[in-house]
């Protein structure tokens, strides 16, 4: 009688060896979103400065089509779709005299694309401006700038543009729903942006960026500010005009409208530039009738 021997290993993974598969795979997956947040956290920072560069270029090409004066904030709670969505609200959010006007930059006024009203975590940028310098913009600015670890904080400024970060605290959202919340009373618990969401529209804090979400020393804020209502020294501002407005002097000849980029000259940096000075270099050119480039003789 012939007897078939079977050996006592049967083919397969045991339970040990399946263990540590699942264990090398999960920490490979770990580190791959790891990476991704990562990248994903500094597309957003990028995007967000971007915006808020474009905004402060549209609103010098603002103080030259309207005698150095600056616009008045939007309304915050407008759906996209409303018909006064991103234009000035000077009656409703900026007519008491010796105030900070608050709101949401007015993308219509300053000539740019819808989408620069938001940062790249969806909320609205916030746009608060000395009510005096958008009736007269040789009026000094009352907003004040304080400064972590600085004893004098930045006083005089006319306006502020602020997107209120990746927490949003304080942000009016894609959708126009305020995001505020108790924690904005507090340092120790909001951080130390808490001065860019208290409701106080005098006072607005800059320092370092920290990721403490939670802690007194979080601050994921981005601010940007202006003290002046003329353009820098030397700069060469674009204009979408056939000529140069008063106090001002064309360099060079002009250029028709087709389409075309300029070089907007800046001491010694250049932005490529089109139209009422807006950047382009992200969304394409748009064609205008003329462009010049005039420079301040103040």
């Amino acid at each position: 009688m012939n007897f078939i021997r079977k050996d006592s290993k049967e083919c397969g993974f045991t339970l040990v060896e399946m263990g540590l598969a699942l264990l090398v795979f999960s920490i490979v997956v770990s580190g791959l979103l790891s990476l991704l947040n990562i990248i994903s956290s500094s597309q957003n920072k990028k995007t967000t400065q971007s915006n808020i560069a474009v905004i402060e270029h549209a609103l010098k090409n603002y103080l030259v089509r309207n005698n150095r004066k600056y616009p008045c904030p939007a309304q915050g709670n407008l759906a996209v779709d409303a018909p006064n969505f991103g234009e000035e609200r000077c009656a409703a959010l900026c007519s008491t005299p010796g105030s900070v006007c608050i709101g949401v930059v007015p993308v219509r006024a300053l000539q740019l694309a819808d989408n620069y009203m938001f940062d790249a975590y969806g909320n609205r940028i916030t746009y608060a401006v000395t009510q005096a310098v958008t009736t007269d913009g040789n009026a000094n600015g009352i907003i004040r700038v304080e400064h972590d670890g600085a004893a004098t904080p930045t006083t005089g400024v006319k306006y502020i543009v602020l997107s209120h970060g990746e927490d949003g605290s304080g942000a009016w959202t894609h959708a126009g729903k305020a995001h505020w919340n108790s924690n904005c009373a507090s340092q120790a618990v909001q951080g130390k942006d808490y001065k860019n969401c208290d409701g106080n529209n005098t006072v607005f804090a800059r320092t370092f960026q920290t990721s403490n979400a939670g802690t007194a020393n979080q601050y994921d804020d981005f601010l940007s500010w202006g003290k002046a209502s003329t353009v820098e020294d030397n700069e060469c501002v674009t204009m979408e005009l056939a000529a140069c407005p008063a106090g001002w002097t064309q360099e060079g000849a002009s250029f028709p409208g087709v389409g075309k980029p300029i070089v907007h000259s800046h001491t010694n940096t250049t932005h490529s530039m089109t139209g009422a000075g807006t950047i382009q270099t992200q969304i394409g050119w748009e064609n205008v009738d003329f462009v010049i480039c005039c420079r301040s003789l103040n």
